[in-house]
C-alpha cells in the first residue's frame, strides 16, 4: 500500500472538556481560524460531546 501523506502533529498532554455555550463557541473560533488564509495548522486540547459534534455537522 503505498503511502499518501505523512505530517509531524502535535497532540496534547492533557483535554480540556467542553460542553454547551464553550463548545459551540470554540468550534465556531476553530472554522473562523481554519478558514483563514494566513493560518496553516490549527491544534486544540480540548474534547467535545458527540452530540455538539453530530449538531455542527
Amino acid at each position: 500500500v503505498p503511502i499518501a501523506m505523512a505530517e509531524i502533529t502535535m497532540l496534547p498532554k492533557s483535554q480540556v472538556s467542553l460542553e454547551g455555550d464553550s463548545a459551540e463557541k470554540m468550534l465556531r473560533l476553530m472554522e473562523v481560524l481554519e478558514d483563514h488564509d494566513d493560518v496553516q495548522n490549527v491544534y486544540a486540547n480540548f474534547d467535545l460531546p458527540d452530540e455538539v459534534m453530530a449538531k455542527a455537522g
